[in-house]
This record gives C-alpha cells, structure tokens and sequence, in this order.
C-alpha cells in the first residue's frame, strides 16, 4: 500500500488515465498514478469554497461530472476549465453516466431559474453534454424518499433512497419498480443491482425479478458501506467501521471488505488506518481516500 497527501479527500474515480479526487474544499484534484504529486486542485461551484465534493463520474463525451452542494459541474480533463454548470438545488448527491446522457440524484431542487421541478421535490435529473461540453437538462425524475445515488445498468437508472431502490425507465422516466433495501450507496456488476445502506448490510438485487435475492453484513448497524466497487469476481466495500466479532458492534479498526459475488459472503478484509471512502479502480490498484489522515491510499488487491 502506498499513500500520497490530499487535502480534505473524498469521492474517487479512476478516469481519463488519471485518478480524480473530489476534496471538503469545493476542488477536484488529478492524480497520475504513477506519481506521487498531485496535480493544482481544480476549483468546482464557481469559486463558492467550504462545499464538499459529494461524486464524480466520467461521460462519454469526455467531461469529468462533479456534483457539490448546489452546483452540477463538468470538467474538461484536457485543460481541467469548467465548461459546463447547473444550480439544480439542494444537494446534487450523485451523478452517473449511462453512455449518452449524464444522470443526477438531487436531494431537494429549488426555486432555481430555470426551474428544474417542484420546489423541494427529491429527483433524478436526465442532462444532456452538448457542444463545447455545455450542460442541459432533458427530463426530470420525481422520486419517492430522498435521492442519494445512483447507477445506469440493466437497461434501467437504479436510485438508492435510503429505504429503497427505485428502478427507472431511462426512456419514460417512469419509476417501474421499488425494491426495498436499506440504500445509500449503489454498485453494479452487469448482472446484479448492489446496494448498501446504514444497516450495514449489502443486498444483492435481481433485475430479472426486482427484488433482493441475498445479502451480507459488511459493517455494524449504522456504520454502513460509505461507497463501493466491482473488481473481478468481488465487490470492495468501505464500511465506516468493521463487526466487532464479540459484540457484533463497530470494531476499533476499519478499512476495505470484499464480497464474494457468486456467493454474497465476506472473502478478504483490508485494515486501514483511518475510515475511507472512495473505492475506485484503474485496472490495477483500488483508490481509496481517508479524509481524517488527508491522505489518499493506493492498495493491491491480490
């Protein structure tokens, strides 16, 4: 395991042959993988400090996405310059692609001009990526609950609400199925819906039939995975704390758990010296960041 020193690191994505880092300090910041220097941090929301970065994704028209409290962003990762921006409302908490379009999971959309929905309405914004990397919105999503995260797989946006995960048509924007399951955080691996919540548990979720078909205990009740990935034959999970084996309370220690996907079980712990976040893969190593120690882990999975 190797580290390299980021100020306030959060969410990670492998992208553009670099690893990108969203920071508490409203910037994004662009890590060779070869190097242990990172790049000058990209300033996100119009200059607005004090907001953390809450996601990242990359997009087929070769924009970086950014969602921070208020602000929607896209980034050139040729010049690192903002070509893009939308102000959809409160807490813009989640962004994925689904190759065409980029999708946004909102807390709360506001009064914003132009409107993007009802004032205080929880959604999925469908946006466009158009000439110059300028930023759109196609359709609005209205989702039950709260809208934490989200995945594009399976044909469908999968949305985590906390309590559930809400399958959509990306075409209609029809929600066409509400699986329960304790969601925060959403994974997929081309077969199965992953969804993790504050439980602690990971549920396994069968698009054929939209329901839960298995689930696995990553961390203690409420310290839930914080984000996960799909390498090879296992999901990473970051939990916010390991299972006491005593007490089946939090542990003292934390890091990295991996799930056997074939058979929805605990395979391999990584210890770590502080809570994570991230996973992100870049074909090699998993990118995790550890917020408290502002440092961001480079870790061999083998």
């Amino acid at each position: 395991m190797s580290t390299i020193a980021v100020d306030g690191p959060g969410p990670v994505v492998a992208a553009f042959s670099n690893i990108w880092v969203g920071t508490a300090n409203s910037t994004v910041v662009r890590v060779e993988p070869g190097s242990s220097i990172p790049a000058a941090p990209i300033t996100t929301g119009g200059g607005f400090s004090g907001f953390p970065v809450v996601d990242l994704a990359s997009d087929a028209t070769n924009v970086l996405a950014v969602t921070r409290s208020n602000y929607f962003d896209a980034i050139d990762p040729a010049t690192d310059l903002t070509t893009g921006r939308l102000v959809p409302g409160f807490n813009p908490n989640a962004v994925v692609s689904d190759g065409t379009n980029l999708w946004v999971a909102v807390s709360s959309l506001s009064a914003s001009s132009p409107p993007f929905g009802p004032t205080g309405q929880s959604a999925v914004l469908k946006t466009s990526v158009g000439s110059g990397g300028a930023l759109g919105v196609l359709a609005t999503v209205p989702v039950p609950g709260v809208a934490v995260d989200v995945v594009a797989a399976n044909g469908s946006i999968w949305v985590a609400t906390f309590s559930s995960v809400e399958r959509i048509d990306p075409t209609t924007g029809a929600v066409i199925a509400s699986i329960p399951a304790s969601a925060e955080v959403l994974a997929s691996d081309g077969s199965s819906i992953w969804a993790g919540g504050g439980s602690g548990l990971v549920s396994k979720i069968d698009p054929s039939t939209n329901s839960v078909v298995a689930s696995v205990r990553v961390g203690p009740a409420g310290f839930g995975p914080q984000a996960m990935a799909v390498v090879g034959s296992r999901l990473w999970t970051a939990p916010a704390a390991f299972v006491d084996p005593t007490t089946g309370g939090p542990s003292t220690s934390t890091g990295l758990v991996a799930v056997d996907r074939a058979s929805t079980s605990v395979e391999r712990t990584i210890s770590l010296p502080a809570q994570v976040g991230g996973p992100a893969w870049d074909g090699s190593y998993l990118w995790s960041s550890m917020t408290s120690r502002n440092e961001v882990t480079k870790v061999e999975t083998c």
